[in-house]
């Protein structure tokens, strides 16, 4: 399974923004997201109702680069993941 990391940094703040996926699905609406407040010139807002919230001004994020990076993970590492979570 392939997880993929999404990474908003900004040369002055440094990494301002990390998420994982493991959906692709997830993965492209996100992205469409980040890519819609760009091209509206909008601030980016996500707001996932449970423990979330992120604002990146539109000054700051049109002065930001976003990469992705994908990497493939194993069934053990996804559990290992989901336990570390539950604690």
């Amino acid at each position: 399974m392939k997880q993929t990391t999404l990474i908003i940094q900004h040369e002055i703040f440094g990494k301002i923004l990390s998420m994982s996926f493991s959906d692709m699905v997830q993965t492209k609406l996100f992205l469409k997201l980040v890519n819609d407040a760009i091209d509206n010139k909008t601030s980016f807002r996500y707001y996932n109702v449970t423990d979330t919230l992120i604002q990146i001004p539109f000054k700051i994020l049109s002065e930001c680069l976003i990469t992705t990076e994908n990497e493939v993970m194993t069934f053990s590492d996804q559990v290992l993941a989901k336990v570390g979570e539950v604690k």
